[in-house]
Parts: structure tokens; sequence; C-alpha cells
């Protein structure tokens, strides 16, 4: 029987041995795992830290991104506004444009009329002239016969006072 216990103390020293074996083998494995485990930790906290700046990066890009869009947002309104003044111009320089040629032709027709009328008074002041010039000459003929007919009755007259 002590042989048996001395067979089982030694089973059982071997199996502490392999037990410590196991156990520094394990704290080894454990120590390595750990070792890993800090790397990925470490690895992750700087995934996390790049992240973080990306986030950050992305959310600068977001929101200069959005104060682009508002600035082309007031641009478009500005040249919205800017077209609606500029068709408000052009309308308003179209009816300008129709009154004036409006008024235009009304002057051209007017001036049209103006000639026709002074073309018709130059006529009629030249036919005016001609028969006063007509007149004229037969008046001067009218008087100079008659003022020879007076130099005739007064000739007469005094030869007739003379011989009476």
């Amino acid at each position: 029987e002590l042989n048996s216990k001395k067979v089982q103390r030694e089973t059982l020293r071997n199996g502490v041995a392999d037990l410590d074996a196991l156990v520094g083998s394990n704290m080894a494995k454990a120590t390595e795992k750990r070792a890993e485990a800090d790397a990925l930790v470490k690895d992750s906290e700087n995934m996390r830290a790049e992240e973080a700046v990306r986030k950050a990066n992305i959310t600068n890009a977001v929101n200069e991104a959005d104060l682009e869009c508002q600035e082309v947002d007031k641009l478009r309104e500005s040249i919205k506004d800017l077209t609606q003044e500029k068709e408000k111009s052009a309308a308003d320089l179209k009816l300008k444009l129709d009154t004036e040629e409006s008024n235009i032709s009304a002057m051209e027709t007017e001036i049209a009329s103006t000639i026709d009328e002074l073309s018709s008074i130059e006529k009629q002041s030249a036919e005016h002239k001609e028969r006063m010039g007509v007149e004229m000459a037969q008046a001067l003929k009218e008087i100079a016969d008659a003022k020879k007919l007076a130099d005739m009755i007064k000739n007469a007259y005094e030869q007739a006072q003379k011989n009476a």
C-alpha cells in the first residue's frame, strides 16, 4: 500500500508538475494574448482617434459645403432679382421705345403733311405772284393808257381853248 501511495503521490506530483507547466504555458499564452489584446485596444483607440479626426473633417466639410450652398442660394437669389430687374427694365425700355416710335411716326406724318401744305402754299404763292404780276402789268398798262388819254384830252382841251 505504501508503494501504491508512493505511486499515487508520484502521479500526483507529475500531475502537479504537468499542471504547473500547463499553468506556466497558459500564463505565457495569456500574457501573449493580453499583449495582443493591448495592441488591439491601442489599434482600436488609434482607429477611433483617426475615425474621430475623419468624422471631424467630414463634419467640417459638410459645414463648409452648407455655407457654400447658402452662398450659392444667395447668389441665385441675387441673380434672380437682377434678372427680374433686367426684364422689367427691358419691358420699360421696350414700352418707351414703342412710345417714341409712335411719336416719331406721328411727327413724320405731321412733317409730311406740313411739307405738302408748304408745297401747296408755295405753289399758290407763285400762282398769286404770277397773277399779281399780270394784273400789275395790266393795271400799269391801263394807267399808261389812261395818262395818254388824259394827256390827249388835256391837249385837246387846251387846243379848244386856244381856238375859242
